[in-house]
């Protein structure tokens, strides 16, 4: 049985972990001296949140009904094909609108490779206008932390913690179904990565050897958020006996406005080591693309810049 630890104990250890790995956290690592094996893990999880911004376009053309059949049409598909993957049921989000109307829509899946055995959870990006309407809810909200003993005061924005708190049921139940012990790696792009960084927590907690490469992600929390998230790379305690984070990093166009977001001193931090590239297209849209920018700069991380971006459809 699990036994809670000294919270005395465990602030202090809290608190030393932080001062140790400060200096790892504010790392910035250009995209193209990135490993070959971050490399790799990048870019299966851009594949997959495209395949998962396609199924929006298709639940949006059908939503009566819907029955998702996973496609792929982002031209940079870094090798790989849907029927690499095995896609579980989708993860929908119930929530309220500003005039108190309940919304739903889909926005994650648990994806399996086929070869690998390897777990993906993944989350697409902003596309309705509720979408966009809570990614400006920027108020600091206080954030229920789901591992035992976390730091007080964690603070993370209320938009994003609402879309996410609609889904959260339906993931740790679909989680739950999966193999706990095991790696699971964690993305999503733009608002899909900020549900992704809320979902870090709730999957060590289950258990899970946790992996995250987000990419265009906006300030998720405050300091205390970021002091808190940085702790789950803590090894294996009595108060988390097998869940752990293990890499995290953000990639990052400089050009792209979103990851700035929320703007200013808003008391909001980033998570993660930023992986960066720079990609001027003049046209916001087209700098935050997760296909013609983010899956062009992947496969081609020496010169980023897609001369022939069009805005894709994902």
């Amino acid at each position: 049985m699990c036994q809670g630890v000294n919270s005395r104990n465990a602030v202090m250890s809290f608190d030393s972990y932080f001062k140790k790995f400060e200096m790892k956290v504010f790392m910035e690592i250009p995209l193209k001296d990135l490993s070959s094996s971050d490399m790799a893990k990048f870019k299966a999880c851009n594949f997959l949140v495209n395949v998962l911004s396609q199924m929006y376009e298709q639940w949006q053309e059908a939503p009566l009904g819907f029955k998702w059949i996973p496609t792929s049409t982002c031209l940079y598909d870094h090798g790989y094909q849907v029927s690499d993957f095995s896609f579980g049921e989708l993860i929908w989000s119930e929530f309220a609108t500003p005039n108190g109307e309940l919304h739903i829509e889909p926005f994650g899946c648990i994806v399996k490779h086929n070869t690998s055995a390897h777990n993906y959870l993944i989350f697409r990006g902003s596309k309705s206008l509720p979408d966009f309407v809570k990614d400006l809810e920027i108020k600091l909200l206080p954030y229920p932390a789901p591992t035992l003993n976390p730091p007080s005061n964690i603070n993370d924005e209320k938009g994003w913690w609402t879309i996410f708190n609609g889904l959260r049921i339906s993931l740790i139940e679909k989680l739950r179904q999966t193999e706990t012990g095991t790696s699971l790696t964690i993305s999503g792009h733009s608002l899909g990565s900020t549900l992704a960084t809320l979902a870090i927590p709730e999957a060590i907690a289950l258990g899970f050897q946790v992996e995250h490469y987000n990419s265009a992600s906006p300030k998720v929390g405050d300091i205390n958020f970021k002091q808190y998230y940085e702790s789950l790379r803590m090894l294996e305690t009595s108060a988390r006996p097998s869940g752990r984070l293990h890499d995290s990093f953000r990639l990052v166009n400089a050009a792209d406005f979103v990851p700035d977001f929320p703007f200013g001193n808003t008391g909001f931090e980033h998570v993660g080591i930023r992986i960066f590239f720079e990609a001027r297209y003049g046209d916001e849209e087209k700098n935050h693309d997760p296909c013609c920018c983010y899956g062009y700069a992947l496969e081609y991380s020496g010169v980023p810049f897609n001369p022939d971006h069009e805005v894709s459809n994902a």
